[in-house]
């Protein structure tokens, strides 16, 4: 090939590795490569005639164009772009023995049809040049879905991985105690209202719950961290923007506060696409940041980075006729390539290309790596409803039953007696008793959290005995338990087991 040097600065170096995934949600999750990882170099060199292309350039280029004033086509060699670090690649096939990349841009075609042209600040050179990382041998990108309309949102919020919860409240007993009866009589009135507090709000709404995980070998330390780049699902037909809003959950407070919240306002990280017929839901405003996970120890061989976020839809009518849910998250984790690919351009330093100079010494500017991971899915929707979380409730009163330290031993074996493992926190100088209770339904576990309170009085009991009548005071009450109970996939077995154990508490008590 015949061509010339010039000392021509890229604009832009970008390294970008994409690695696609599908993700099957059902009774039987999957997650599976779904296409060929794929690895892009992009440099960029715009014809601008002043800080890429510069004058420098337009010079060399005129000092040697003339050697080759019959060729129609001439191109430039403006520098090499060392690779390092590449065995995860299939590059080794492309490079050299100097185990470089020679970066040829053209400066005379049918386009650029004299050197005016180079310096117009009308065209860009893009040069490409495309390789395959290996797969990973593990899953960076693990993602679920959760369907949840009216009927779920007591459990959603009363339940904050309620294992977790329980441990959390029984370190926050020793200090706090008025915020773990605060918890007791949220449940309290959440069973005496007969979800009351949640009814008035209710419409009919559907609301997609997506958590995405990354998770990462412990040695690689990103230097930024990873983001949302667009969160996609495919939509029958265009429908109103106002029926839709996304957003991003902090916490489970403020999960619980977004699902309550009656949201009725136009959302615009949505839009309708029609070329795929599918909701987008992008920021416009800021990166959705993945937070990292706080169980990351130091000691872990890997480390974890997590986000969820909340697709609220006021009116889904077409999503009912539909027997599954498919879209596509995007993730970008910036500064970084999974194959851990390294690189470095060489530029020329003067025009016989014999003196080089590093990319970003002058312009402090460092090529730009990214990792693409695409996460397809298929959620079946029948299925993600009959997995949700059932709730019942119930209460209980217990009429001359007082509230004794005997009667707390009676209620804890009978939950005993119907599977239940259970623990106990006693509150308000023991006149108030939480108990969180769980069983196994095969592969699911059945929550019981259960607040019991007594009133006591004393009443007045005439005896009569061989015609004396007397008059003694005697302790009387009540006894009044709340029960909510919680259970997966199979509501029957739910209000069984529920039924079950109210008959054997009364029989007990």
């Amino acid at each position: 090939m015949n061509h010339i040097h010039a000392r021509v600065k890229p604009e832009t170096i970008k390294i970008t590795e994409k690695y696609y995934y599908e993700k099957h949600i059902s009774s039987n999750d999957s997650l599976e490569e779904k296409e060929t990882p794929q690895g892009e170099i992009e440099i960029a060199i715009p014809y601008d005639g002043e800080k890429y292309f510069n004058q420098l350039a337009i010079k060399d280029v005129e000092g040697q164009i003339n050697n080759y004033s019959f060729q129609k086509e001439i191109k430039a060699l403006i520098g090499h772009l060392a690779i390092s670090n590449h065995e995860k690649t299939n590059l080794e096939s492309f490079l050299g023995e100097n185990q470089f990349i020679q970066l040829f841009v053209p400066v005379s075609n049918n386009t650029l049809v004299n050197q005016q042209k180079l310096s117009e600040d009308r065209y860009t050179c893009i040069l490409k040049h495309n390789y395959k990382p290996n797969v990973p041998k593990f899953k960076p990108i693990l993602t679920d879905l959760q369907i949840l309309d009216d009927d779920d949102l007591l459990s959603i919020a009363s339940a904050q991985e309620d294992k977790e919860l329980w441990n959390h409240l029984k370190e926050l007993n020793e200090n706090d105690q008025q915020s773990v009866s605060q918890k007791a009589d949220s449940i309290t009135e959440q069973v005496k209202s007969g979800f009351g507090d949640y009814k008035d709000s209710l419409k009919r709404k559907l609301f997609i719950k997506i958590h995405i995980k990354l998770v990462l070998p412990a040695e690689i330390e990103l230097s930024q961290l990873p983001i949302v780049k667009r969160v996609s699902f495919e939509w029958p037909t265009l429908t109103s923007f106002k029926s839709f809003n996304f957003e991003v959950i902090d916490n489970q407070d403020d999960e619980r506060q977004k699902l309550l919240e009656d949201t009725s306002i136009y959302s615009t990280d949505i839009v309708y696409n029609p070329h795929s017929q599918s909701l987008e839901c992008i920021s416009k405003t800021s990166n959705i940041e993945f937070k990292k996970s706080t169980d990351n120890s130091p000691y872990a061989k890997w480390h974890s980075y997590e986000i969820k976020m909340l697709l609220k839809i006021l009116q889904p009518g077409e999503l009912y006729r539909q027997t599954q849910l498919k879209g596509k998250i995007e993730v970008e984790i910036p500064e970084f390539v999974l194959s851990e690919l390294k690189a470095r351009y060489y530029g020329f330093n003067n025009s016989k290309g014999n003196e080089y100079s590093k990319f970003g010494e002058d312009t402090k500017r460092e090529i730009q790596l990214s990792t693409r991971l695409l996460n397809s899915f298929v959620l079946n929707i029948n299925e993600a409803f009959i997995k949700r979380v059932r709730s019942t409730a119930k209460e209980l009163i217990f009429e001359n039953v007082l509230q004794t330290e005997e009667k707390l031993r009676i209620i804890r074996n009978v939950l005993k007696s119907q599977g239940f493992s259970n623990e106990v926190i006693t509150l308000n100088n023991n006149t108030k008793w939480l108990i969180y209770a769980e069983r196994s339904e095969g592969i699911d576990k059945m929550i019981l959290w259960i607040t019991v309170r007594g009133t006591e009085d004393t009443t007045s009991v005439i005896t009569s005995y061989e015609k004396i009548k007397k008059q003694q005071e005697e302790k009387t009450g009540y006894l009044k338990m709340y029960l909510l109970g919680k259970l997966p996939r199979n509501h029957y077995i739910l209000i069984k087991r529920m039924n079950e154990l109210e008959s054997e508490l009364r029989k007990q008590l």
